[in-house]
């Protein structure tokens, strides 16, 4: 029972320190990583557990090498899926970088699974009578790939089960103000995707009123260069035309990014005397992003995500991903070079052993 106290113990300490970590403060983006530990140590204690439990028997290769293959199925499903979302996507919003994020996602976990497979099958052969070959592949290819793979990989679910969490955890109470975030405009008309936001903040406007508050509702994007109108503008319109009453309405029409958003719209509300908390409104797949920046700068808010078109979900949160990663790349890269580093040095450890011995 050694094992399953050990792994239980770190398990059990895991899942208390993510806790303590989240309700101090909910909106880092890193507490995926602390999520996807303490499942993994979890799933290290169950092993432990069919070990001690079924040592000669099957259950423990049962679990590992299952866990494996339903692993490899997972990837090279949600490949496929991607791929074909990514054809959706480009089909319904055109030909851009941001439509192509989901088929290059899928390209990139199939490509893993079909390196993998041949990786193996040519080990499996023998190495085409180059045993040395094979050694190389498996010591040195093989784990140098799968470092930045396994990271990529293990972010990517950190990142998104986080996300998922952190949508279901926000509370909008006891602010003085709701900041909707812009998003691009149908010529001077509000998207579905934006009008979904602002119907979004005008519901967290309204629990805010009822519960005897004085909030304003701050409607934050400025003029992008193929749009009629500033953003803020037409969601004020639209806002109007849904009972929204003028007075209570803030526009905030010079910001481009997310970052000007929360920036200008914070100083606008300082102006007013509103300086407690915000309810910040955005879509559902960039409310972690925009939670995390708001933790930066210093802003107490609460982020909440509005509903998005189903197909357009994944994509959504493979571009939020992709500007995490840009936006962390400098420790990615020291930690890739470093495991990288770590490994060449144990490898050619492995591969002279091998060597003398022969």
């Amino acid at each position: 029972m050694t094992g399953v106290w050990i792994f239980g113990t770190v398990t059990v300490l895991l899942a208390v320190l993510t806790v303590w970590r989240i309700v101090r403060e909910p909106r880092r983006v890193l507490h995926g990583l602390l999520l996807v530990a303490t499942l993994v140590s979890l799933w290290l204690t169950l092993l432990a557990a069919t070990w001690d439990g079924d040592g000669a028997g099957d259950a423990p290769a049962l679990l590992f090498y299952g866990t494996i293959v339903v692993g490899l199925l997972l990837i090279l499903g949600t490949g496929l899926f991607l791929i074909v979302n990514g054809l959706i996507v480009v089909h319904r919003e055109g030909l851009g970088l941001s439509t192509l994020v989901p088929a290059v996602f899928g390209l990139l976990l199939v490509g893993i699974i079909v390196g993998l497979v041949t990786v193996v099958l040519f080990v499996g052969r023998g190495s085409d009578g180059h045993p040395w070959l094979g050694d190389l592949l498996v010591l040195v290819v093989l784990p140098l790939c799968a470092v930045p793979v396994g990271m990529l990989l293990v972010n990517l679910v950190g990142f998104i089960l986080y996300s998922v969490l952190y949508g279901r955890i926000g509370r909008t109470t006891g602010a003085d103000a709701v900041i909707v975030l812009g998003a691009g405009l149908d010529g001077d008309t509000v998207t579905p995707l934006l009008a979904a936001r602002v119907d979004r903040g005008i519901r967290a406007w309204r629990d805010l009123a009822a519960s005897g508050r004085s909030p304003l509702l701050v409607l934050s994007g400025g003029q992008g260069a193929d749009e009629v109108v500033p953003e803020a503008v037409a969601m004020a319109g639209y806002a109007a035309d849904r009972g929204m009453p003028r007075e209570a309405m803030v526009l905030e029409d010079a910001s481009t990014t997310t970052q000007e958003n929360l920036v200008n719209s914070r100083e606008l509300l300082a102006g007013r005397g509103a300086t407690g908390r915000v309810v910040v409104v955005t879509s559902n797949y960039h409310a972690m992003r925009a939670a995390s920046l708001t933790e930066e700068l210093g802003i107490p808010a609460t982020v909440v995500g509005a509903r998005t078109a189903s197909y357009f979900v994944p994509a959504g949160f493979l571009r939020e991903f992709v500007a995490v990663v840009n936006r962390y790349r400098r420790r990615l890269l020291i930690v890739w070079l470093s495991l990288s580093a770590l490994w060449l040095l144990l490898a050619g450890a492995l591969l002279v052993i091998a060597n003398a011995g022969q």
